[in-house]
């Protein structure tokens, strides 16, 4: 590989990079704790459901129950689902256009894409000026891929236009990293469990007073089956999602060390996720930097403004974060960008691939 102008040779960090360092938000595997509760669950869901019996509409109520008494999500107005992916389509009918924050992660967008809706993107600055009949889509807290958390500007915005008789989705996959939402009259909220356990939890939920009995049940079609429910229901009964959480206890630490590390100014956002722009050839930057072992995603994957990288520290101790900050440092060197400062977050209450 030829380094770019200005970007240090892998073999000048040797000494820097000890191991591979995976920052593309790769997912690891559960520990046995979590195993053991995983198992005693489905055993028990197995003995009271059959996988022949379908889930009722909206969603097993036992786990509905639970997600309420971890989460607040209404257990009257909550669809459990698959995923968010699942149902994003649903969930912004019948508009043929939607507007998501840019940036964002572009999963979405390519699922809506699918379905035949027109997808644009604008800063959450501009949300307020999508196109009559359009839906909003944006994320909050802790938005992948900048960690940013919107502010009470951005609430009055969204909520003027769902007032207003618009269709907005409020995307609350990381909620377990930043501040809860407020609760917006007509805004429906989508959450996931893949952000702490993984992509194969296959659960996820929509909840709203926005919701019609049409969207209740299309959502229902993208649900996973009655007992896969039932255990998920027993698993957060009996303290599986603390569990879950305790993996990211350090997140917070393992932040402000990699911020530290590459000399980014604060405040940067909150969660897994960091942006750091950069003032060379985005491919050249992500190149380099795994020659030296840390893999990181290219901003262009995201809808980034501008050249830039995505690190992910989900699953990551802080010396690891420590290591791969030192040699993201030392590769980029003077085309890291540190420039450009992101606005504090609110405190409004209270595979490679990129995800």
């Amino acid at each position: 590989m030829t380094t770019a102008p200005g970007l240090t040779d892998a073999a000048a960090v040797s000494g820097v990079a000890v191991a591979p360092v995976d920052l593309t938000g790769r997912t690891g595997l559960w520990p046995r704790p979590e195993l053991r509760l995983w198992r005693a669950a489905m055993a028990r869901a197995l003995a009271e459901v059959d996988p022949s019996m379908r889930a009722p509409l909206g969603g097993d109520r036992m786990l509905r129950e639970q997600l309420a008494r971890h989460t607040g999500a209404p257990v009257d107005r909550t669809v459990v689902v698959a995923g968010i992916r699942a149902a994003a389509a649903a969930v912004v009918r019948p508009a043929t256009r939607v507007v998501l924050e840019r940036p964002t992660f572009l999963g979405v967008a390519r699922v809506l894409a699918a379905a035949g809706v027109e997808v644009g993107t604008e800063p959450w600055e501009r949300l307020a000026d999508a196109p009559a009949g359009s839906a909003v889509w944006f994320t909050t807290p802790a938005r992948n891929p900048d960690g940013r958390t919107a502010d009470a500007a951005v609430f009055d915005a969204v909520g003027r236009l769902a007032t207003g008789g618009r269709t907005v989705v409020c995307n609350t996959a990381y909620e377990w990293f930043g501040p809860a939402p407020p609760d917006l009259p007509g805004v429906v909220r989508v959450a996931t469990l893949h952000k702490l356990a993984g992509p194969g939890a296959c659960l996820g939920w929509v909840s709203g007073d926005a919701l019609t009995p049409d969207t209740v049940m299309e959502l229902s079609l993208a649900a996973p089956p009655l007992h896969w429910q039932r255990a998920w229901g027993h698993f957060l009964a009996v303290g599986g999602l603390a569990l879950l959480r305790e993996r990211y206890a350090h997140l917070p630490a393992a932040r402000c060390a990699f911020l530290d590390g590459v000399a980014a100014p604060g405040p940067l956002g909150m969660g897994p996720h960091v942006l750091l722009p950069v003032t060379c050839q985005e491919r050249a930057a992500v190149d380099a930097l795994a020659a030296a072992g840390v893999l990181v995603s290219p901003g262009s994957a995201f809808a980034a403004p501008g050249p830039s990288i995505r690190v992910s520290l989900a699953g990551l101790t802080v010396p690891q974060v420590r290591t791969a900050a030192a040699t993201v440092a030392a590769v980029l060197g003077t085309h890291l960008s540190t420039g450009l400062r992101q606005p504090a977050p609110a405190a409004s209450g209270a595979g490679a691939t990129p995800g």
